[in-house]
């Protein structure tokens, strides 16, 4: 089993943050912190890219709110 060491978990936890105040839809967000946990830790990268594509088959996300522009 692989680990995420505490340096990276930080990192991830960076990039949730990052992501999560982005503008953008609810799919470019999750797409951006799933690049960034590709970078940092793959398994968790595969596992989120895995999330995104059954929201996305599912339609999640059409109805959240809209950034204001």
């Amino acid at each position: 089993m692989t680990s995420l060491s505490p340096a990276d978990a930080e990192r991830l936890k960076l990039a949730f943050q990052r992501c999560r105040d982005m503008e953008g839809t609810l799919n470019e967000q999750l797409r951006a912190y799933a690049k960034a946990g590709r970078e940092i830790f793959p398994a968790y990268g595969e596992a989120v890219d895995r999330l995104v594509a059954r929201l996305a088959e599912n339609g999640g996300g059409e109805n959240a709110p809209r950034p204001a522009r």
